[in-house]
């Protein structure tokens, strides 16, 4: 989901006779007209006499070029419209990494697209302008969802604008949980696995159908540590390897047991799994677990529903004494930041008003099938469609931001692969999240990060 290292253009100026007819032709049309009344950044003339001509470089994910041709096409040339001294260049870079060089290298760009967990170590590298004062005077912060400015909060500051919403939710093909007596998804962890046990398959020895997979489980099992009010450390030490944890693992190692039966293997999909059968339910996101469904084999995509997201009801798993266990939906959401380090602010301040108004989000969300952070979007254009309605619905009733610690990419793997070790019954669950844990401490002791990560 990833461009290539340096994939430049610059955005070409428009007229608005032809913008008019980009908007017109595509497929946000009639939809926004409604979303600028109610949340758009609609300001007129006055402020394109005050700012400077200049050009202003945002790197932004191209999603593998699904959001190239809306940026390009859209979402750009109506920006330039309105500021025609406004130049924008496009770079295909979305890894905190290449912000890094750049900065150092002393050809910062004005501004940066964020993965959800990387304002740690965004903040703590002094690249990221505080937006607080920025936010207030727009008055836009109310039609934001609360967990989405969250993502980009760290001590009590604010420093980037959410963009792309990624919640991590229970993917169900409720035809084949209906072939096999089960009329609605589960909606606990025990009768998750009474599901996963009746419509698991196996053949000769190879299993056929998995009952419920998790496409990255340690987040899901972050996910339930949050339903539980439990950080992932205090002062820059692990906690997750608590009793908490132990609790949500060995529910994925009791499950894991149940999607393999006896005397059987399971071989890599090669395909989508939810849309091939593969698999009867899958936790993750809409990107990386349905999307390809939707494209690839539709008649499944429509039978697939957003579940309830799972916790105990006490019959076999339960949170420790006096802990509550409640519903959470973990989610990931890109953000993008004006880079410190830019010689052009105002401008570029402009330029990320633009991005993240509702129009705007609306456009780069669609075509990669993801959530747009915007209340004033609920109900319009594919946000009506079944699956992103119930997404959507389960995001607003229960969202929660990704937890934030420095330089996820390194802790990520850390606790994924022990994780599916144990899952796999190679390691128990105690030693799999005590070698998380060292892994952990091990990594902030050398990042002398001594931060509680929530």
């Amino acid at each position: 989901m990833t461009g290539p290292a340096d994939s430049r253009v610059r955005a070409p100026h428009v007229k608005r006779r032809a913008l008019l007819g980009l908007l017109s032709t595509g497929s946000l049309g009639g939809v926004l007209g409604a979303a600028c009344g109610t949340g758009g950044d609609t300001g007129a003339a006055p402020a394109t006499r005050t700012l400077a001509p200049t050009t202003v470089e945002v790197y932004y994910n191209h999603w593998g070029g699904r959001t190239t041709a809306p940026m390009e096409g859209v979402i750009v040339p109506a920006l330039t419209a309105r500021f025609p001294q406004i130049t924008v260049e496009l770079v295909q870079k979305n890894a905190i990494a290449a912000l890094i060089a750049a900065v150092t290298a002393g050809q910062p760009p004005s501004i940066a697209y964020m993965g959800a967990a990387q304002v740690v170590t965004a903040v703590r590298g002094d690249l990221a302008v505080t937006l607080d004062d920025h936010l207030k005077a727009w008055g836009q912060a109310n039609d934001f969802y609360p967990a989405a400015l969250d993502q980009a909060r760290w001590k009590g500051n604010l420093h980037g604008l959410p963009v792309v919403g990624l919640p991590n939710a229970y993917f169900w093909r409720l035809d084949l949980l209906q072939a096999n007596g089960i009329q609605q998804p589960p909606k606990s962890l025990e009768e998750s696995l009474d599901t996963v046990r009746r419509v698991a398959r196996a053949e000769g020895g190879t299993v056929t159908r998995q009952g419920l997979v998790p496409r990255q489980p340690q987040f899901e099992l972050f996910n339930a540590l949050r339903g539980m009010g439990l950080p992932l450390a205090r002062g820059g030490k692990s906690i997750f390897n608590g009793p908490e944890g132990l609790a949500m693992l060995q529910y994925q190692i009791d499950r894991g047991t149940l999607n393999e039966p006896p005397g059987a293997a399971t071989q890599p999909v090669q395909g989508n799994p939810l849309g091939l059968g593969a698999w009867a339910g899958g936790y993750g996101h809409y990107a990386n677990l349905v999307n390809e469904t939707q494209v690839g084999t539709p008649e499944a995509y429509r039978s697939l529903v957003v579940g309830p997201s799972l916790v105990p009801d006490g019959s076999r798993y339960r949170a420790p004494a006096g802990k509550p266990w409640k519903p959470s939906v973990f989610t990931f959401h890109d953000w993008y930041l004006l880079v410190k380090q830019a010689k052009v602010q105002d401008q570029a301040w402009e330029v990320l008003k633009h991005l993240t108004a509702p129009e705007a989000m609306f456009t780069f969300n669609e075509g990669i099938g993801t959530t747009p952070l915007r209340k004033s979007l609920e109900g319009k254009g594919y946000l009506a469609e079944t699956q992103p309605k119930q997404l959507l619905a389960a995001y607003v009733r229960e969202g929660q931001p990704q937890s934030k610690y420095p330089l996820p990419q390194v802790l990520n793997p850390a606790f994924e692969n022990p994780v599916i070790d144990a899952i796999n019954r190679k390691i128990s669950a105690r030693e799999a999240l005590d070698q998380a844990a060292r892994a952990w401490d091990e990594h902030m002791a050398r990042e002398d990060f001594k931060e509680d990560i929530t």
